[in-house]
């Protein structure tokens, strides 16, 4: 069986849209935090919530975030302004939603999602609520990526006990392998 594992989604890192801002975990505490930090003036901010914090990810042309947070039950991921403040929950389900990566236009995020059984990807629609299962096949889907053109989604899968790279149309279709027969590959991201 496979189980999902949460140190995989810890050490994400992602630039705002304006180049001037980082958010990032650290374990400078001993235990998983974000840390917002402005990068020319080396000052930061943090989330002032309880509980597991892990990969935040900007929204695109916005100072606002999306976080997986735990301070209410299991991991959920939430709206932050660029200072760590809560502006509103995002998901709501049994099992964990963590890893939000957004659309360029900022209008949908995928995230990831146990709320199947299995780690899977899911996309949030920003206008409506609505949410969808993105990935079907395989029983662990993982770290999605939101290419810059807004057409692919690349994510970790793991296919006969090895994870590799595939890349999947954001409305749903066939997925397509990339990688294969080199061992684990993991935590795909676009140039």
């Amino acid at each position: 069986t496979t189980e999902f594992r949460q140190d995989r989604f810890l050490a994400a890192v992602d630039w705002s849209s304006d180049g001037r801002w980082i958010v990032y975990t650290t374990y400078a505490s001993k235990r998983p935090r974000i840390r917002i930090q402005n990068v020319k003036e080396k000052r930061w901010s943090g989330i002032d919530k309880p509980g597991l914090q892990a990969v935040a990810a900007w929204v695109p042309g916005q100072f606002k975030l999306a976080a997986s947070l735990s301070f209410s039950g299991d991991p959920e991921i939430y709206l932050l302004t660029g200072n760590g403040k809560v502006i509103k929950r995002l998901t709501n389900s049994v099992g964990i939603d963590v890893e939000p990566t957004w659309s360029p236009d900022g209008k949908r995020m995928a995230f990831v999602s146990k709320r199947s059984g299995t780690p899977q990807i899911y996309i949030y629609d920003t206008i409506s609520g609505r949410v969808q299962r993105l990935t079907f096949e395989g029983r662990y889907n993982t770290q999605p990526s939101w290419s810059p053109k807004g057409d692919k989604i690349a994510y970790s899968a793991m296919k006969s006990g090895v994870i590799d790279i595939f890349t999947i149309n954001p409305d749903g279709g066939e997925p397509v392998q990339l990688t294969e027969n080199q061992a684990n590959n993991e935590a795909p991201t676009w140039a």
